[in-house]
């Protein structure tokens, strides 16, 4: 919210995220006119607000936006902004509530979810987290769900809850893919890990980060999340001299299927760690007999790629048929792919 008094003589610009600017006693344009127009960009479209400069009090909105919801909603939050800045916080809350009940589907309601937020920091009690709660489940698949769902996200930061603040970020990144706030959340995630103390796991989240939003900092230099990551990785920040690779991490363990598949000589076996892990990859026969072991050590997070060559532990040649290639951690199988070696 912006408010003016006095008189000023310039060009006036509003972002996307500014509900209503009150003026009084101030005036816009070349011509003396007893309506002055001030034009602000608001979400999808145009807001005017008409001022008669010789009559006191605020300006009043005559036209927000061309859809009558957006204007209705819109005005509902300048109110509560204004109650707002009077101190009458629980008033204002109260009407962002009810915007975001009964204009669920404008741009606005993510404006009122943004500043009940605010508005729960003049608060002793607050964040009402179960409001956000139902917010987030009421409205599943929609920006105003995933706004919601990332508010519980910043409050379980504050409280300290920083495993399930990791996995409720998550489920987001997962459930709202291409959204542009993911961005952030993604890197915040290597933000939490810090904040519990796990480097390590910083260092993987960050990695994903950069590998999931990957960007040409030498064509935007002042693109700060991916080069404070890269700093943070030991990286070069506008990516002109790489120190050291970026690996790519996967979210989940995974195994793929060999390649080629059947092979007479040699095939290539694929797998991903999304942290760091003790690893066996070995072979058995359709007898449960291990044929022999490919992998079997601590590895870091990332993509890796083996190869065998049809022989035993003993340098055979096995013979021809069905063979099963397992991933392991210690003793726990959690991977298995079916391999076919013909001769």
């Amino acid at each position: 919210m912006n408010n003016f008094t006095g008189n000023c003589f310039y060009n006036l610009m509003a972002s996307g995220d500014c509900d209503m600017i009150y003026a009084e006693n101030n005036w816009w344009g070349t011509s003396v006119e007893s309506e002055i127009r001030a034009k602000l960009y608001h979400g999808k479209g145009l807001s005017y607000i008409d001022y008669d400069p010789w009559r006191s009090g605020s300006a009043k909105p005559v036209a927000v936006l061309e859809d009558p919801r957006e204007r209705a909603a819109g005005e509902e939050n300048a109110l509560g902004g204004r109650l707002l800045a009077e101190g009458k916080v629980a008033e204002a809350i109260d009407g962002f509530k009810r915007v975001i009940a009964e204009y669920d589907d404008t741009e606005a309601a993510l404006f009122s979810l943004d500043h009940l937020i605010q508005a729960y920091g003049q608060m002793d009690q607050g964040t009402d987290l179960s409001y956000l709660e139902s917010v987030a489940q009421e409205h599943p698949g929609t920006e105003l769900g995933a706004l919601a769902s990332e508010f519980v996200v910043r409050h379980l930061v504050s409280t300290g809850e920083y495993a399930q603040a990791i996995k409720r970020a998550r489920q987001i990144l997962t459930a709202y893919p291409g959204r542009t706030r993911n961005e952030y959340l993604s890197f915040q995630i290597g933000l939490i890990y810090l904040l519990m103390g796990d480097r390590e796991r910083a260092d993987e989240a960050f990695r994903a980060f950069l590998t999931r939003y990957p960007v040409d900092l030498q064509q935007r230099p002042d693109d700060l999340l991916p080069s404070l990551a890269r700093i943070r990785l030991g990286l070069d920040p506008w990516g002109i001299e790489e120190k050291k690779e970026i690996i790519e991490i996967p979210e989940t363990i995974s195994l793929s299927q060999n390649h080629p598949n059947p092979f007479n000589a040699e095939t290539v076996i694929s797998f991903g760690l999304p942290r760091p892990v003790f690893v066996k990859l070995e072979v058995y026969s359709t007898l449960g007999q291990r044929i022999r072991t490919l992998v079997e050590t601590q590895m870091k997070a990332g993509r890796y790629s083996v190869t065998w060559d049809g022989k035993d532990g003993s340098g055979r040649e096995v013979s021809s048929g069905i063979y099963f290639c397992c991933l392991k951690t210690r003793e726990k199988t959690l991977r298995v792919r079916k391999m076919l070696f013909l001769k």
